[in-house]
């Protein structure tokens, strides 16, 4: 997520909101962004909800919607601590305790919502900060886009006073979760070189996956990052990963990847809607971000593909590093949970 932040939405760093890869900051106001204080005054969670009103309305302005409480204003935490530190201080003043919520729209229908997790913000840099836990939408099944909620059930399985509750929505990222398909495709130096080295066969007939968005990014500084959106078809075996170019698209053929031409996966991350598995290719020091496709953790599990840490992918891309030796990685492998585990810590910046 760090370099995502760095190379896509460099204001970001003039925040003093920190916060997790799940986590979005708490301090721009965008064009589209609806907020509402449901309760400025303590109040006592438990099993039994406290039902949530305003006489503003409440809104689902885009995919970014928070309900978040305030947990402590006075937070002592290392901002820059391991994320599984955070995660431990966070559930200590938590007390044990997960929020849970029910969203009742004016049109009837009522909306689930489990999954509580940390954000951190501040008026000033070296804190204190304020501790929230925030409910945020994590599947299909969230309101669409202007729906209108009447009302608002907060409960947690366990007491917990939290000391105010708000809501957060906005339309402001949406293009990095769903990025408009390009026009017209055009083939990028990066695309050029890969094509180059790995043009010469024709595309398989097994079936492929339209991919939302692939960005290729080379270590050239020389090189600006490309980006395709839903112009490239997506392919994997055993033997690789194939590029086909699709609709809207001029002067591009297939790319095939072998398997051994990845030395490492990694990922990176703008919150749970916007996760890109990378393809770390040393050969040609190139990059590849494949946007929202878990397949590809899958394809890089499968292929016995180390998944770098965040800090060895970026010392590689940016320093010029070497990537750590396969055998170093073997820790990884011991289940698929471990594995998951270093991808999940990779998309927080770890």
């Amino acid at each position: 997520m760090k370099k995502r932040l760095s190379l896509g939405l460099a204001f970001a760093a003039l925040a003093v909101a920190l916060v997790g890869c799940d986590r979005l900051r708490d301090f721009f106001l965008f064009p589209n962004e609806h907020r509402v204080v449901l309760s400025e005054q303590p109040l006592l969670l438990d099993t039994k909800p406290t039902r949530l009103t305003s006489d503003q309305r409440i809104e689902v302005a885009g995919n970014t919607t928070d309900l978040c409480a305030t947990i402590s204003r006075d937070a002592k935490v290392d901002p820059g601590a391991d994320g599984d530190v955070i995660d431990g201080q966070f559930a200590e003043q938590k007390g044990g305790a997960h929020l849970s919520a029910v969203l009742h729209a004016r049109d009837g229908k009522d909306y689930e919502w489990k999954g509580d997790s940390w954000s951190l913000s501040s008026g000033v840099r070296a804190g204190p900060y304020r501790m929230d836990a925030c409910l945020r939408w994590e599947s299909l099944e969230a309101p669409p886009k202007g729906t209108e909620i009447a009302s608002i059930d907060l409960l947690s399985d366990r007491p917990l006073r939290v000391m105010a509750v708000h809501w957060r929505s906005t339309d402001a990222f949406d293009f990095i979760s769903q990025p408009p398909p390009d026009p017209l495709a055009m083939p990028s130096t990066q695309y050029s070189e890969l094509a180059k080295l790995y043009g010469s066969q024709a595309a398989w007939t097994s079936p492929a996956t339209l991919a939302t968005q692939v960005t290729l990014e080379s270590r050239h500084r020389n090189i600006s990052p490309r980006v395709y959106h839903s112009t490239l078809l997506l392919r994997m075996s055993d033997a690789g990963i194939q590029l086909e170019p699709a609709s809207r698209t001029r002067g591009m053929g297939v790319v095939t990847i072998p398997t051994s031409a990845v030395e490492a996966c990694s990922m990176t991350c703008f919150g749970k809607r916007a996760k890109d598995t990378l393809l770390l290719l040393p050969q040609l020091g190139l990059k590849i971000g494949i946007l929202n496709a878990p397949e590809v953790i899958d394809w890089c599990w499968n292929q016995h593909v180390p998944m770098a840490a965040n800090a060895d992918a970026s010392a590689w891309f940016y320093k010029d590093a070497p990537l750590p030796a396969k055998d170093t990685y073997d820790a990884q492998f011991a289940s698929r949970a471990v594995y998951d585990h270093q991808a999940s810590r990779s998309c927080m910046g770890y």
